[in-house]
């Protein structure tokens, strides 16, 4: 798809809740500025490691996304796997 909206839009507005999102995470720790032992020493029963996960698996796809239609803008030829006329719409 080609719409700017699809491209830009959506995943920026997405970006911005997501930033919220992991804020309201931080905040609610007891010590914020230990943040980064949700990723590196994790417990996994609790639901702050899981959300943590989670926020930053749904960050990659948004920054893979926004990367590539930056990298690839509208009109050029696609990088895709398949040919453009059997692009699923």
């Amino acid at each position: 798809m080609t719409d700017p909206l699809w491209l830009f839009g959506a995943p920026l507005l997405a970006m911005v809740f997501l930033v919220l999102t992991t804020g309201l995470l931080i905040w609610d720790l007891e010590h914020p500025g230990r943040f980064h032992y949700i990723l590196l020493r994790p417990q996994w029963r609790s639901w702050l490691v899981r959300g943590g996960v989670v926020l930053t698996g749904f960050g990659a796809v948004l920054a893979a996304h926004l990367g590539a239609a930056w990298a690839e803008p509208p009109g050029s030829p696609a990088c895709w796997p398949w040919p453009e006329d059997r692009w699923p719409r």
